[in-house]
């Protein structure tokens, strides 16, 4: 059997390129004009998120996604070039890249409206990823069909699953198995008030953690030996809040590789997360490990 490296992290979703739009707030839907205060192109995509923050942070990543076979892949590629990110691309030939409209507010609110959604897939699994899987430490299956043909891969070489639910409600049926077979869940509180009984349902189900992010109040989470609640780092000026949730992600999983308690591993999402909005990129420039263990 190979050994797998702590310093290697699998991610599996979306990576995509966006057009980010700058608005005072989010208007009603009405026909209006309306005058943008900013605009621009940008790599997305949760996964691409996370594949720049845990390189950041140290790790070996590699990156198994849905590109494309336009102008757009080039661009995606050339944003992920990182000497610590491998990327295998799953899409088949011929396939437009996914592309998003973002709509985004200065108090952090988002519209997200899919312009191309990802290709077919090729082969979920090819054997490059099955041997990065096996090398790897963790698997973070982000929400996508490949993800989900990864699902099986995973637990047969006994690799511990990762997954961000986003904005779940505990109910959705694409999300479900995702969160049956994973070790460790995250997901925002955008649908639901209090996250607590979420919580402490899947945790009494087996789940090893289970974090709730909640903007600007913060964090929440809950082990087998109860509920920890982080606030959020209070920041000077928020910058773009895109990514903010990956880069919280990355920091969490930082420090639960690192070997600290779901208190401390909440505290290095913080951090991450805050020094995530304070830059126009999906992982700050700053981001490193010793920005987060400042805190230890």
């Amino acid at each position: 059997m190979t050994a797998r490296s702590a310093g290697r992290v699998f991610v599996s979703g979306a990576a995509s390129w966006n057009i980010l739009v700058g608005l005072d707030h989010l208007h009603e839907a009405r026909s209006q004009t309306i005058f943008a205060r900013s605009h621009r192109e940008r790599l997305g995509g949760t996964s691409a998120g996370k594949a720049l923050n845990l390189a950041r942070l140290g790790f070996d990543v590699t990156l198994k996604t849905c590109l494309g076979g336009d102008a757009a892949t080039d661009e995606i590629r050339t944003a992920l070039a990182h000497p610590a990110i491998t990327l295998i691309d799953v899409r088949d030939a011929d396939t437009p890249t996914e592309r998003h409209l973002n709509l985004m507010s200065d108090d952090g609110g988002r519209v997200s409206i899919y312009l191309a959604a990802a290709g077919m897939l090729r082969d979920p699994m090819p054997a490059a990823a099955v041997d990065a899987l096996h090398h790897s430490a963790i698997a973070v299956l982000d929400l996508s069909d490949h993800s989900l043909a990864t699902i099986p891969v995973a637990r047969e070489l006994g690799i511990p699953i990762w997954t961000d639910l986003h904005d779940w409600d505990g109910t959705d049926a694409y999300r479900q198995p995702f969160a049956e077979a994973a070790d460790v869940i995250m997901f925002s509180d955008a649908l639901i008030d209090d996250p607590v009984p979420l919580i402490e349902r899947w945790v009494g189900l087996g789940k090893r953690l289970v974090i709730c992010t909640r903007g600007p109040l913060g964090a929440i989470a809950g082990d087998a030996t109860g509920i920890v609640v982080q606030p959020a780092i209070p920041v000077p000026r928020i910058v773009d809040t895109n990514g903010a949730g990956d880069a919280f992600f990355a920091g969490a999983l930082f420090g639960h590789l690192s070997g600290l308690d779901p208190d401390r591993c909440l505290r290095f999402g913080a951090i991450a997360g805050a020094l995530c909005v304070q830059s126009s990129d999906l992982a700050a420039a700053d981001l490193n490990p010793a920005a987060l263990r400042i805190s230890l």
